[in-house]
């Protein structure tokens, strides 16, 4: 191709123009840009990986880093979708969709959230629940026992179905309102027999509606069943009518069809046979529900009785302590030995609340033995005279006690202790002994703690006490 440049002047500006403005291509190595940040000097770039040409502010033409530094240009790190946030990452922004899956970002779905509100994940995000809404939401749900740490549950209202939780002034109140009764307990590992425990005489009219027992362990095999009798014949004529306690019950308790006999008089005495015992049974309870009054001697009487303790001592004392004021009075009976050497009787002490300043006390006693022979004394000591054989009186007797104290929660007046013992004191003679006699303590205090502490020896094995609640 052939220029024709019109004069010699416009080829001469034509050559030096082209020799100022080429770019050498020296200049571009790989990935090489030319720019020009001042009028007439272009200059190359180099644009590195992950870097953009731009400008920022206040700066010159530059490969700006793509990252989330500051000064960097924010990448897209992944395909997102309409209506999801971005999380910032080392590669640059990342969707984040809004959801309730792992990673995902949760929304509040619901409007007019309160103060103080739980949260609760919904397949739509979170929505506020209040208090009763989670209880509502809670309720039998649970798929497993639940502890509540040793802490209480309050404000419970009354029951009106068979699962439903009783607080206790419910359960007190029901105990109140039940048909009297008498309770029978004998502790440890059951044997069959009769007469397995103290009697009860009965001092008024009465009608037995059912006897219920229970068991503390209810054995590995077979049944428990018990009998009980009234003046020495069963009340079961119909025998298969009798309670019957299996080793597997689900209630771990059982009672007893309506008995043949249920009318109690006056001087009526009620006895208890064990007739039959599951494999390993121990500590059982049996309850004998009485309507139309309670009133007797030995397992308790005047009202519902209820068994508080046992105790089996071995050593110088039976103490009976945090004892409930919910009661009319308390009753402590049973038989003891003692092992005092050189004896045939061993004198004991009452004390109640640890108050064992003797001249706290005033007593008196009356006691017969034989044939016309009779005694009385008095002491300013809470004195209970020969009230156990010991250990040069007859083999295998010991003596019955028996002490009540009515009121014993008051606080109006001093309080009256009536107490009573028979026994074998001397091995020289047919005669039992006979004893009883009264104790004031001088304080108006409730009672919650009674001690019966021996003078000499100690109990032996087989002295066994209950502490019994009336009314």
């Amino acid at each position: 191709m052939e220029i024709i440049f019109p004069n010699l002047e416009q080829l001469i500006d034509t050559l030096v123009n082209y020799v100022k403005y080429k770019v050498p291509k020296t200049l571009f190595n790989a990935n090489t840009i030319l720019k020009a940040d001042t009028d007439d000097t272009p200059e190359a770039l180099t644009v590195t990986e992950q870097t953009v040409v731009g400008r920022l502010t206040g700066g010159e033409i530059a490969a700006v880093a793509l990252g989330i530094a500051d000064n960097n240009v924010v990448q897209i790190d992944g395909a997102g979708s309409n209506g999801e946030l971005a999380l910032w990452t080392a590669n640059g922004l990342t969707a984040i969709p809004i959801d309730i899956s792992d990673d995902d970002i949760v929304q509040i779905d619901q409007d007019g959230v309160a103060d103080n509100d739980f949260a609760k994940f919904t397949a739509a995000g979170l929505e506020g629940r209040s208090y009763a809404e989670v209880m509502a939401d809670l309720s039998g749900q649970a798929g497993a026992a639940f502890s509540i740490n040793s802490q209480k549950i309050t404000s419970l209202s009354t029951p009106t179905g068979d699962n439903d939780a009783a607080n206790k002034a419910y359960v007190d109140d029901a105990i109140a309102a039940l048909t009297e009764g008498i309770v029978w307990y004998i502790p440890g590992a059951l044997a069959t027999g009769t007469d397995m425990t103290v009697p009860f005489v009965f001092n008024e009219t009465a009608t037995i509606n059912y006897v219920y027992i229970t068991a503390g362990t209810l054995g590995s095999a077979s049944s428990t069943i018990v009998d009980v009798n009234k003046n020495g014949t069963t009340i079961f004529t119909t025998q298969a009518s009798r309670p019957e306690l299996a080793y597997d019950d689900a209630n771990s308790w059982a009672v007893s069809a309506a008995p043949d006999v249920t009318t109690l008089e006056e001087g009526d005495l009620l006895t208890l046979d064990i007739d039959q015992i599951a494999t390993g049974v121990a500590d059982l309870s049996v309850f004998v529900v009485i309507s139309g009054g309670a009133g007797g001697e030995g397992g308790g009487g005047g009202g519902a009785v209820t068994l508080l303790d046992t105790q089996t001592p071995t050593g110088t004392s039976v103490s009976f302590t945090s004892i409930s004021n919910s009661y009319k009075k308390i009753i402590i009976d049973g038989i003891g030995r003692t092992d005092q050497a050189a004896a045939t009787s061993t004198t004991a002490y009452i004390y109640v609340n640890n108050d064992t300043t003797d001249t706290n006390y005033r007593g008196t006693d009356f006691a017969v033995y034989g044939s016309g022979s009779y005694a009385d004394s008095g002491a300013n000591v809470p004195q209970l005279p020969v009230v156990f054989p010991a250990i040069n009186s007859p083999s295998g007797s010991a003596g019955q006690l028996k002490i009540e104290i009515t009121l014993y929660a008051g606080t109006t007046f001093n309080k009256q202790i009536f107490w009573r013992v028979i026994g074998r004191r001397d091995d020289n003679s047919v005669y039992e002994h006979f004893r009883e006699g009264g104790i004031e303590w001088e304080s108006t205090s409730a009672i919650n703690r009674v001690d019966v502490v021996l003078a000499g020896g100690n109990f032996v094995s087989g002295s066994t006490f209950y502490l019994w609640g009336v009314g």
